[in-house]
Formats: structure tokens, C-alpha cells, sequence
């Protein structure tokens, strides 16, 4: 196995068709276990952290809106998905374990979390600052949506379960393709946009504005219309 077929596996366990089914279960197992505002406070967060990446990506794909100085085109989502949920998975499955192996299981899946966002700079799939944006959000829902104290333990065969399909789907080929996800919202930019084509880092990047080209070529037809006015 080459490099580059390590970091594609690696990247896929940020996949928005891995973790999106994730989430749910871990809404699910704690809303059935009784802690209730536990589940809703998750739902709510991290819904809120979906909708701010999605929203990233319309503004660029649509209007062509980002940062040019840090290459940033959007949040990038594996690695916002990755922060969020692979900790609150581990807190999750750990619920009935002590606190030193719940946290211990939280800080690896924090840090394979980080790893997810790395692939994704390293794959040439999203610039340092979009990873970044991502872990950072990531983790900031994570930290806010997890529940200080121990969980009453209820739902086991549940959590184990979806433990067991995640690592299932996560080693299969794929899972899925996340071209799919990302040309449904291309599909939904242009309808928003009413553009035809949907903007590109490359040519966004290329297309800079440089405003001493543009003032100099502005002077050029200057000059020019005043000697064409001042021949004969």
C-alpha cells in the first residue's frame, strides 16, 4: 500500500456518508438511554456546525466568496465531521467505563480526528486554513455537546451495534462516494446562484484582483483617448 492509498483511507473516516448515520445513532442512544438534553444540546450543535460548513460552501461555489490571502474556499467538512463526532462516538461507547478510559478514548479519537484533517490538506483537497477551520469547529462542537458526567450506561447492545457497523462501513471499500455529496451541493449553488458553472479554486485564485494592473491599463486608455482626440 502506497502513501497515497493510506491517506484515502485514512480521509474516509471523515466521509459525511460514514459519520452523518454516526451522529444520528449517537443521538439516538443517548436521547433512549434518559439523558435527553444531552441528546437534544448534540442534535443542536452539531446540526448548527453542518449548516456553517454547508453555508462556506454555497458562498464560495456560488458567488465566489473567500478568502483569497489564506486559499480558503469553504470549511472543509471531513474534518469538521471528524471533530465532532469520532469524540463523542468514543464518550458514547465509554459512557459505562471510568473516567480515565472514557478520556483516554476521547484524546485518541480527538487526535484521529487531526489525523482525518491532515489527509486533507495532504490529498491537495483542502488548503491548511479550511482543515483547520474544520478541526477547530469540529472540536468546539464536540467539547460543548459533551456531557461532563458519567452516562447511566442504558443501551448497550445499541452502542455496540453501531460501533461495529461504523468499523464495518469504515474498512469496506468506499464507504460511498463522497463526489455524490459534493455535487449535490454544487447542484444547489448554482439553483441558489443562478451561475452556470460553479466557481473553482484555480480559476478563483486566478482571477485575483490586481488593482495596479488595473489602474495601469485604465491610465493606457486614458492616454489613448486623449491622442485620438488631439490628432487631426
Amino acid at each position: 500500500m502506497d502513501a497515497t492509498t493510506g491517506w484515502l483511507f485514512l480521509t474516509r473516516w471523515g466521509n459525511s456518508l460514514l459519520l452523518l448515520p454516526a451522529a444520528a445513532c449517537i443521538c439516538i442512544g443517548v436521547w433512549s438511554s434518559g439523558d435527553r438534553r444531552a441528546a437534544i444540546r448534540w442534535a443542536l450543535c452539531f446540526g448548527a456546525a453542518v449548516l456553517l460548513v454547508l453555508a462556506t460552501k454555497l458562498a464560495f461555489l456560488g458567488w465566489g466568496i473567500g478568502i483569497r490571502g489564506l486559499d480558503f474556499t469553504g470549511i472543509s467538512g471531513h474534518s469538521a465531521l471528524a471533530a465532532s463526532v469520532l469524540p463523542m462516538f468514543a464518550w458514547w461507547i465509554t459512557r459505562e467505563r471510568g473516567p480515565a478510559i472514557r478520556r483516554c478514548a476521547v484524546l485518541l479519537a480527538v487526535a484521529f480526528a487531526l489525523v482525518v484533517g491532515v489527509s486533507r490538506v495532504v490529498l491537495s483537497t483542502h488548503s491548511v486554513a479550511e482543515a483547520v477551520a474544520g478541526l477547530l469547529l469540529g472540536s468546539l462542537v464536540a467539547w460543548v455537546a459533551m456531557p461532563r458526567a458519567q452516562g447511566a450506561g442504558r443501551g448497550g447492545i445499541f452502542r455496540w451495534a453501531a460501533l461495529a457497523g461504523l468499523l464495518v462501513v469504515g474498512f469496506l471499500p468506499g464507504p460511498g462516494n463522497s463526489e455524490e455529496a459534493h455535487g449535490l451541493v454544487v447542484r444547489i449553488a448554482l439553483q441558489l446562484s443562478g451561475r452556470a458553472q460553479p466557481y473553482s479554486r484555480e480559476a478563483w485564485q486566478l482571477t485575483a484582483p490586481d488593482h495596479g494592473a488595473t489602474d495601469h491599463s485604465t491610465d493606457d486608455a486614458a492616454a489613448s483617448r486623449s491622442a485620438s482626440v488631439g490628432s487631426p
